[in-house]
């Protein structure tokens, strides 16, 4: 979706970076339950910054994805 080659079948991919670990499990369970209530397919990935910031260099990886061709939707920082 984020770079604009998106067709019917394609699903949206949101990488959330949060400090928290220890729930992140439930916290994608929760925002799958959200989501399946919209007409789109999404993928929840959740990684820490430090997380992140390692797969940011890793080619391959969401992290590197999202770092490159991704949209920010929300700013907490």
């Amino acid at each position: 979706q984020a770079r604009g080659t998106a067709d019917s079948h394609s699903d949206v991919d949101i990488l959330v970076i949060s400090a928290i670990k220890e729930k992140r499990r439930k916290l994608m369970v929760d925002m799958r339950r959200v989501l399946d209530e919209l007409e789109y397919a999404f993928d929840v990935i959740i990684l820490t910054r430090e997380e992140f910031e390692r797969d940011s260099k890793i080619p391959g990886t969401i992290g590197r994805y999202a770092s490159r061709e991704g949209r920010i939707l929300y700013d907490n920082s």
